[in-house]
Parts: C-alpha cells; structure tokens; sequence
C-alpha cells in the first residue's frame, strides 16, 4: 500500500458504493454539487451518469492526483486544495464523497495544525485531542449546504458509537430534518477491514429526533429492513446501532429479566494493570537476573503476557509458575538491586517518557492486587478469579469489587465468574465491545462497564468445579452450555426456546461483526 496514500487515509470507494451512494443523495433540484477530496474521481463519473446538467466543483488535496485527473476528468472545476482550507464561495444543494479515514495525529504537521484549530478553536470542542479527519470534514461541509441541502458521505462504522462524535450527532439531529443511515453487511474496504456506513443527510436547517437505519445482509444491492433510532440513545452512545440488529423476542427476554441483572461499571471499578514503562528492563530475562545476582526480594510475581492464562480454568491458582514474569520492584534495595538501577540510569531508563515523572523512577506505580483479571484482546475474553492475589501488566484489565458501596458488596467473586461464561453474557459482550479492523475485539475500561450480567447468590460448588474444569481443557463451548443450563435454566428460569433465541441473536451480532 503507498504510505502516502494510507497516512492521508485515502481509500478509495468501490465502483458499486459510489453508484448507490448517487443514486440516492440525487434529487430533481440538485444544481450545485461539491465533491470536497475526490481522489480517483469516481464519484465524478457516477454524478455526471445520473445527470447531465448540474455544476459540480472537486477538491482534492494530493497535487499529483491533481494533475493527473485533469485530463481524464470534463466539465468540472477542479480544485487542488487541502479542504479544511477552502474558504468558502458559494452553496451546494449536495456534498457528496468519501472523506479520509485518518487519526489527526498521523497528517504531515502543517494539516494537523489545521484540523486541530478547527476541531478546537473553530468549532470550540475540547471533548477530544484526535479527532478524525472525517469528523471534520463534516463539520466544514455544514457550512457549504445550503438550506435544504444534502450530504451525503461514506463513514466508519465508528462514527455511531466513539465519544468524540457526540457532539456532531447532537448537531446533526439539530441541523437536518431527515437522517438516514445505511449499513451493509459487506466490508468496501477490505484493504483496512473497516466495517462503514452511509450517512445520508436532508433537508438542511431542519431538525430531526429520530433517523432511519437501514441494515442490508449483503451489498448495498440487496434488500434491506429499516429500523427507527431515536436520538436520545445516540446521544448517549448507547449502541443502538447494534442493538437494533436484534430480533423483538430477544426485548421480550431481557424485559423479563431485567430486574434480574446488573451493571458490571455498577459494582466493579475496571482499570488497565500497571504500566512499567520499559518491558525488557522492568521485566529482565534470567541472563540478565542472573548477570546483577538480583535476589527473589526484588521482584513481584507478575502476570505480563496474554499466552500465560490460556488453559488455566477459571481461578490464577491454576496458572503454571513457567507462565509468570517478574517485575522489578526493589522497596527494599539491595546493593546487587543499587547497581542495576545505576544500570538503568547509565542507559537513560530513567529519562522515558513513562519513568522521568516517577519519584522514584525505578518503582512502577499502580502496582495493585485485583479481584479479578480480564484478558483484553478475545472474542470470548477469559475472565479469572485472582484468588493467587497476583499483579498483571496492561496487556490486561483488572477488575477491583467497590469497597464502600453495599451493592457492590453483595457481588462474590463466584457469583460473577459464574454468569461471565453464560451465552446472555457472551450477548451483552458483543453489544457493548467495539472491534478492531477484521473483527477482532478489544475491550476497554468504560466499555467493559456497560456489560450486564446476572445477579447470581448460592453458587453451587460443584457447578464451579465443573466450569473450571472445563475451561482448564479448553472446551469454551461445553463450558457455555453448562452454564447456560445451570444459570440461565435453573436461576434465572428461562426455557430453552428462551435460550436459543439468545443464542441466535448472540450469532447475529457475531455475523456482523465479523469480515464477509
């Protein structure tokens, strides 16, 4: 892939998106048209298919593209700019086009200055240090409309549920008095495996307290269903996007047993484990442990990498002793413990970005025992009693039981490692987690929060035994079942009509999130 073409987050759109994407931003009236970053110039070519007669006006930033496309691209004006620049001379009945999907913080300097007083200054929203270039782009577009104009871009699938674009649903449903959004089950992008949508924006100067969802199993070709968002669980980020690709009798379930479940956030503070700030020094091979005859006193037994608590049930009793790190921490210094800091300090350890504000820079902060330790990046994250009263590194979350609240007190750890394995849980996982490109999860603090489970008290400890020997061998899915007919069944009495329809929908969200 050309590094300038991924750093700009030029990506360009498939022939059939650009064609649907005219098809249905057109309308009788449309007379002024601006392309603002128009790249390849497809959508060009789709605008002027699907009418003859209207001006159309093109940016684009990269001035070699530039050159190029002015001899295959007629009757258009042209524009080598870079768009968050462009100041403004006429109105649009539509902005249509496919803006860069980039983080500010990796455009050349003089381009993240820009978008970054936009963001700021401009726009006066501080919710957020790195926006993406998208977001933007939007925001400059408000400003060409004109009233009852359209919008109409392709967008990552992000845009409906990251803190940052708030704000811009709150201005959308303030600005527009008809939003539709399109989703395809199809990846048009499968070089960044980024799952998008179409945002179609109508009727500028409007208002709007609800939008259209239209959701198709394959490409945008096929048929689809619509759903009705309102904005206050946009505006919340809710995840109603994905909630919305549930079936009516899964609602039906979860009204039944609402009272029956909490908030994970409610009752557990989640947290990244510690940051050591240099792995291979904090963290030392045998050679090196052996070369400074550093003793047993100077480390804390550490869980640092994912691979260590694979198999291992559900409590870190059952981890291997060869699956555990060490973690320089020397409270009591000895002399070996003194040269190996003076090690540190002869090679600069000392003056990293993570160790320089320390005091001392050799002692890791936020060195903390867990009740619990989650591992970050699975489809179906192992979540272990910390019964070893083990630390762990950030490549994990640690979960700590609030201590003041008396809710909170009533959650043993055998009640929440109980529930965790259950396909409700799995469910509410899948809702609440985003993934990375290619559908792989990764969960975060203030995600992970949002994670029901059911309440649970009088844990059987033959169940438990049951589980954790299910998971030591490695079979998740007779583990599942197990609890499914132990939890969901016996306690909180769903049938097994019940338990299937949270299965499929449980396979729903699965089949969505996953490349096709």
């Amino acid at each position: 892939m050309n590094i300038d073409i991924k750093q700009r987050g030029a990506f360009y759109t498939p022939d059939d998106l650009a064609d649907f994407m005219c098809k249905i931003a057109i309308k009788r009236d449309t007379s002024h048209v601006l392309e603002p970053s128009y790249g390849d110039g497809l959508f060009i070519k789709h605008l002027q298919k699907h009418k003859k007669n209207f001006h159309i006006d093109a940016v684009e930033i990269d001035f070699e593209t530039f050159q190029e496309s002015k001899k295959n691209l007629k009757n258009v004006n042209l524009i080598n700019e870079d768009f968050l620049s462009l100041r403004k001379k006429k109105e649009y009945n539509l902005i249509i086009g496919n803006p860069p999907f980039v983080r500010t913080r990796n455009l050349p300097k003089e381009q993240k200055e820009i978008a970054q007083k936009i963001y700021k200054e401009d726009l006066g929203l501080r919710s957020h240090s790195d926006p993406s270039s998208w977001l933007l782009f939007i925001y400059k577009s408000f400003s060409f409309l004109k009233r009852g104009g359209t919008l109409c871009f392709v967008l990552p699938f992000d845009m409906t549920f990251v803190s940052y674009a708030a704000p811009l649903w709150n201005d959308i449903f303030n600005n527009f008095g008809k939003i539709d959004v399109y989703h395809s089950k199809r990846r048009y992008f499968p070089e960044i495996l980024q799952d998008t949508i179409v945002l179609k924006l109508s009727k500028y100067g409007g208002q709007s307290s609800s939008l259209n969802y239209f959701i198709f199993e394959d490409s945008f070709k096929g048929n689809s269903r619509n759903k009705n968002i309102s904005k206050e669980p946009i505006l919340k980020k809710q995840k109603p996007f994905k909630y919305a690709l549930l079936t009516e009798d899964f609602f039906e379930i979860e009204r039944k047993i609402k009272n029956k479940l909490y908030r994970l956030g409610d009752r557990i503070d989640f947290h990244i484990g510690y940051v050591s700030g240099n792995k291979n020094y904090f963290h030392p091979q045998e050679e090196i442990i052996n070369r400074f005859k550093l003793s047993e006193e100077n480390f804390i037994e550490t869980l640092a990498e994912p691979k260590a608590i694979k198999r291992t049930g559900i409590y870190t009793s059952n981890i291997e002793p060869e699956q555990m790190s060490k973690l320089f921490y020397p409270v009591n210094q000895t002399n070996e413990a003194n040269k190996y800091i003076q090690f540190g300090e002869d090679n600069k350890f000392h003056t990293r970005k993570k160790t320089s504000s320390r005091n001392p820079w050799y002692l890791t902060p936020l060195v903390q025992v867990p009740d619990f330790i989650l591992s970050t990046f699975k489809d179906s994250p192992i979540l272990l009693d910390n019964d070893a009263r083990y630390i762990a590194t950030n490549s994990f979350l640690c979960g700590y039981i609030k201590k003041n609240d008396l809710l909170s007190q009533s959650i043993t750890k055998n009640s929440l490692i109980s529930g965790w394995y259950s396909s409700l849980t799995k469910l509410f996982f899948e809702l609440e987690i985003h993934s990375l490109g290619g559908g792989r999860m990764v969960i975060i603090p203030g995600e992970i929060c949002n994670v029901r489970v059911p309440t649970i008290s009088n844990i059987n400890n033959e169940f438990l035994q049951k589980l954790d020997k299910k998971l030591y061998n490695d079979n998740l899915l007779e583990a599942v079942e197990l609890t499914d007919r132990v939890i969901l069944n016996k306690l909180l009495r769903l049938n097994t009509k019940e338990i299937d329809i949270i299965k499929d929908n449980l396979s729903i969200l699965n089949y969505w999130r996953n490349p096709g």
